[in-house]
């Protein structure tokens, strides 16, 4: 690595002694050279403003990247809310280096944003523009009629939309962190990702965006209802948040924004990209898993140490070289060529899952997810110095925190989106020393322990409220005494047992719950210890819970709630850990 830099310091000095012209044109060489791309075949021509007809007749604004010579080449479609001549999100990058391939890479303004006509209601037409766009493209006079959807987050969600619709044209489909299921994208069982939510809705809702600050948003969300955070906000009730916040379970409504339920034609080569700390990361494995199932072509998964943006620093570990998410770029390129041109020549990803583990900073693969060769190892929480054992108490204990809503304990160390530097593997002193965060630490490990999988969290909790959340949260604490996030898992009590079927408590009422805590490859080195945080609130990654009978989002009085976990004798309260049998 030293080298390659050393080279590209020299490279720039050189660039400059040339001036703008011969910049223009080694750079493209140098990008190649330093992504570990084949050196550009073609010079680029870009198109841009091109206007393709959907099926209703609304114009949609598209910039084409291609080879600046005769013949037919293969297209990459990306359909952004974001504006199509973005830097920031790389798209003219993207289609340049792409382009300099031997591909057409097409980005597009959808429907309602930037330059392309009509009204934007996110996910709503996006299969009818997609499937028109896919048809455009298969037909076009520089195409040689395959045709690939590629994109990250909301443009994911476009390719899957746009794929529901099955044009012999497209021959394969990359979508990075990103679901099928849209449902599961601002949900998390019952509970709104709330900053998320209020922060993209009112920041992209308008044809160009918003500049709305972090502070802005995070000002108003002191404020209740969570329901009128948009009023708060904007001065005004926005139509999308409006609807997304009044659906908090799955129904009609978010069965018409996905893509879930429709794809059940597709057989076509899928490569997902997904994060240990993205929001989606579940959403990616279940519909990997789904997808793998239903189809004869291959389907693969690459999962890194990344949060949403996998350019960004994942909290405050720095990613290793070798997880630098630059790094996929060629791993991209092989598939496309693999694909749309039909070269094996050079193909990677031979085993369906590659996941980097933490900890160990390796890429390791695997058949199945969790892994074959993973078991599930308890630890136990126990009284004395609220370890966690391997060995289950003999007598019962309780420990009591008090959760006030007006005072939640803030996401530090989140998959959120929209964190504001709080996302992926942020320290969790400032959690630990709250009087509302339970906390247990493992024994210093005797040997390393390696996990890859989902967590369970089997809890005994009850409450003095008739509803109220838990929020877990596993960390690693490092022998310096500082303590890492890992993953976690939310509840909303009155989603227990069912999403369309939810129950309030009785206060006082002991209760067994499991919370899921997500997916992760992690290994704790030997010394370290194995951290759990309980704590009733994760804010503003999930809405509060007011702890009253109304739908959270609707409360505007919040009550103080005594809540209490049991464990020992009676009550079997463990951490189940997805071990790999060699550790």
């Amino acid at each position: 690595m030293l080298v390659k830099f050393v080279i590209i310091i020299i490279s720039v000095f050189v660039l400059l002694a040339l001036g703008y012209v011969g910049f223009v044109t080694i750079q493209p060489k140098l990008i190649a050279w330093n992504l570990d791309f084949p050196q550009p075949q073609y010079e680029v021509a870009i198109d841009s403003d091109v206007m393709i007809a959907s099926a209703d007749g609304t114009k949609l604004a598209t910039d084409i990247y291609r080879p600046d010579a005769e013949g037919k080449f293969p297209v990459i479609i990306a359909r952004t809310p974001y504006d199509k001549t973005s830097s920031r999100h790389m798209y003219p990058f993207l289609g340049k280096i792409f382009a300099g391939q031997g591909y057409v890479f097409v980005t597009q303004d959808v429907r309602g944003k930037n330059n392309s006509e009509g009204t934007f209601t996110p996910y709503e037409n996006e299969a009818m523009d997609g499937e028109a766009t896919i048809e455009w493209a298969g037909k076009a006079e520089w195409s040689n009629g395959n045709v690939a959807l590629f994109g990250f987050s909301y443009l994911g969600s476009c390719a899957w939309l746009a794929a529901t619709k099955d044009s012999p044209y497209l021959k394969t489909i990359i979508p990075l962190f990103t679901s099928q299921d849209t449902y599961k994208g601002w949900y998390d069982r019952g509970v709104p990702h709330l900053k998320d939510m209020l922060y993209w809705v009112s920041k992209y809702h308008v044809r160009t965006k918003n500049h709305i600050s972090h502070e802005e948003i995070d000002k108003v969300l002191t404020n209740f209802p969570a329901n009128e955070l948009d009023q708060a906000l904007t001065n005004k009730h926005l139509k999308t948040y409006q609807e997304y916040i009044r659906h908090p379970t799955p129904d009609a409504f978010w069965d018409k924004l996905g893509a879930e339920q429709k794809l059940g034609d597709l057989d076509i080569p899928i490569l997902f990209y997904a994060g240990w700390y993205d929001r989606f990361i579940e959403s990616s494995l279940e519909d990997f898993s789904r997808m793998r199932s239903q189809t004869s072509a291959p389907v693969r998964i690459v999962i890194g140490p990344w949060v949403h943006d996998p350019t960004m620093r994942a909290g405050d570990i720095a990613l290793p070289n070798k997880a630098k998410f630059a790094d996929q770029f060629k791993v991209i390129l092989h598939w496309f060529d693999m694909w749309l041109k039909h070269n094996i020549s050079g193909s990677t990803l031979e085993y369906p899952i590659t996941y980097f583990v933490m900890g160990k900073n390796e890429w390791h693969h695997a058949d199945q997810w969790p892994p074959a060769d993973v078991s599930y190892k308890p630890l136990y929480l126990t009284s004395k110095d609220r370890i966690l054992s391997p060995e289950q108490e003999a007598s019962s204990h309780t420990v009591e925190y008090t959760y006030d809503p007006t005072n939640p304990t803030p996401s530090i160390g989140t998959k959120m989106v929209y964190a504001n530097g709080w996302e992926g593997a942020a320290e969790q002193g400032p959690l630990t020393k709250r009087s509302d965060v339970v906390t247990f630490l493992s024994e210093p490990l005797k040997s390393e322990m390696v996990i890859a999988g989902p967590t369970k969290l089997i809890l005994h909790v009850a409450s003095s409220a008739v509803d109220t959340d838990f929020s877990a949260k596993i960390a690693d604490k490092h022998p310096n005494g500082k303590a890492y996030f890992i993953q976690s898992g939310y509840m909303r009590m009155r989603y227990r047992d069912s999403l369309k079927d939810p129950k309030l408590i009785t206060p006082g009422e002991i209760y067994e719950i499991e919370i899921s805590i997500a997916s992760t490859g992690h290994a704790f080195k030997k010394g370290h210890r194995i951290q759990l945080q309980i704590s009733s609130s994760d804010y503003p990654n999930h809405s509060r819970n007011l702890n009253t009978a109304t739908i959270p989002e609707e409360a505007s009085s919040p009550n103080t709630a005594i809540q209490a976990i049991h464990f020992g004798g009676d009550y079997e309260s463990k951490l189940l850990l997805p071990v790999l049998s060699q550790y």
